[in-house]
């Protein structure tokens, strides 16, 4: 790597979401606009689109393709905006695949992500810097890769132009219809007035939006109370485009209940929702009505023998 610049990086990553009660899919897309992401969070009529750029063009996936190494999130709020350190904060709590790393006053120290969800970030650059001095050893330059925010409105990713953020994320606060980007680049700065001589911070690309998980959070169908919970979820496995993966929530308190109870509770509250056992305590059948016009769309009959 040129100690002043790096490659731009080719973008590439899948998008899910969650729709009601169960996960739904959607092939992957390249986000140009606020309609192209579908990892959204909060709710409200103001949004911001938060993207984290790292700028690395070296990892690879099992196949030896390079992956996406820029993605980006949603996030939507009424009233006063939350800073950029929340919001940075309520994605990392709910994408089990990022972290953020910010200081207490605001600075962001860096952010990781696992693209292949085996625990371990894939992409996790670290901020380096050092001097450069001439030839009576007076410091010249100071050069490194870090972090950098900038914020942009506009429609199209690919036509905004970005101005750079001078304060911490716990200071920064986005407007609505704003894009956010924090870029890992390479920089050099001319320590005499402290201005970039190479900036590599506003060249980002667009990103794409990562795969949108499921979580208990996202159950609206939730059936008994108590403080223990559980997802139940049925997957008809249909090949047809209409949903055919359905989830409930259970909540109860004492002891743990058996699979088995749960689903004929469920059975019994939501009429849409048959399920038949064997003998043995084995699941023979389970029908849903997807439409909810009475008549059973979905039908699952396990065969044995």
């Amino acid at each position: 790597m040129n100690k002043y610049g790096r490659a731009a990086a080719l973008l590439a990553a899948a998008t899910v979401w969650a729709a009601s009660v169960a996960a739904a899919g959607e092939s992957s897309k390249l986000v140009s606009t606020f309609d192209d992401i579908h990892y959204w969070i909060g709710e409200g009529t103001n949004r911001v689109a938060i993207v984290i750029d790292f700028n690395d063009t070296s990892v690879k996936d099992t196949a030896g393709n390079q992956v996406a190494c820029s993605y980006v999130w949603g996030f939507r709020w009424n009233g006063q905006a939350p800073s950029i350190a929340n919001i940075l904060f309520q994605i990392a709590e709910d994408d089990p695949n990022f972290t953020a790393n910010i200081t207490d006053s605001g600075w962001i120290n860096g952010f990781t992500y696992d693209f292949d969800e085996d625990g371990l970030p894939d992409f996790a650059p670290e901020s380096w810097s050092e001097f450069e001095y001439d030839e009576n050893n007076i410091p010249l330059h100071m050069i490194g890769d870090d972090w950098a925010a900038s914020f942009a409105t506009g429609i199209d990713f690919k036509d905004l132009t970005w101005e750079k953020s001078g304060t911490g994320a716990s200071g920064m606060y986005p407007q609505n219809g704003q894009w956010f980007v924090q870029r890992f680049a390479a920089y050099a700065m001319d320590v005499n007035n402290w201005s970039f001589i190479v900036d590599e911070f506003m060249t980002s690309v667009n990103p794409m939006a990562p795969e949108r998980y499921f979580h208990m959070g996202d159950i609206k169908y939730w059936i008994g109370s108590g403080t223990n919970r559980c997802a139940i979820v049925v997957d008809f496995n249909d090949d047809g485009e209409s949903q055919s993966s359905f989830a409930w929530g259970y909540r109860w308190n004492g002891e743990s209940l058996s699979v088995m109870e749960i689903l004929n509770k469920i059975a019994l509250v939501d009429p849409r929702f048959s399920v038949y056992f064997t003998a043995s305590g084995s699941i023979e059948e389970c029908l849903y009505d997807r439409d909810d016009d009475g008549q059973m769309e979905l039908a699952s009959k396990s065969e044995q023998g």
